[in-house]
């Protein structure tokens, strides 16, 4: 892994910076997960910026920013990151990086478990119906253009 993200690849970095984060297969050290999480969002890895977005609202490997943390999980959203909905909505109850609002945070959650009901459909219809095996990545291809901003399908 550490091979592929010092190559270049996105996806590699993403992974050594949870390996860090979590200390599999090396020594945990935030700092490290913070760098290559940071890496990867730089060559727009979607999980990435959901993952860095973390990272700031718990100040694992950086200074706690609660505003750095919501800028991340929009642009995670953007991106096509699902889960992003979730971590909004506990932004805006908790008041963490937005002013607090119920409102706004009952609509996000509610985003968030339709997305991810939507998505578990999907993924199971995508793959009993194609004739070829399906992998994980090109369902969640599949899944992502279906939701993205440009599709009509997309919950906002």
């Amino acid at each position: 892994l550490l091979k592929a993200a010092e190559m270049g690849s996105p996806r590699g970095m993403y992974k050594v910076s949870e390996c860090f984060a979590k200390g599999q297969y090396t020594t945990r050290n935030d700092e490290l997960a913070f760098y290559w999480s940071q890496k990867s969002a730089e060559n727009n890895f979607p999980l990435a910026y959901g993952q860095l977005a973390w990272y700031y609202s718990n100040g694992i490997g950086c200074i706690k920013d609660f505003k750095k943390s919501y800028e991340l999980t929009q642009k995670a959203i953007a991106m096509g990151y699902l889960n992003g909905y979730y971590n909004l909505a506990f932004m805006y109850a908790k008041g963490k990086g937005v002013p607090k609002n119920k409102i706004e945070a009952n609509i996000k959650e509610k985003n968030n478990v339709l997305l991810i009901l939507s998505f578990k459909i999907l993924y199971k219809y995508i793959a009993a119906k194609l004739p070829t095996e399906i992998t994980r990545d090109v369902a969640v291809k599949i899944l992502v253009e279906v939701f993205s901003s440009k599709s009509r399908y997309c919950i906002k």
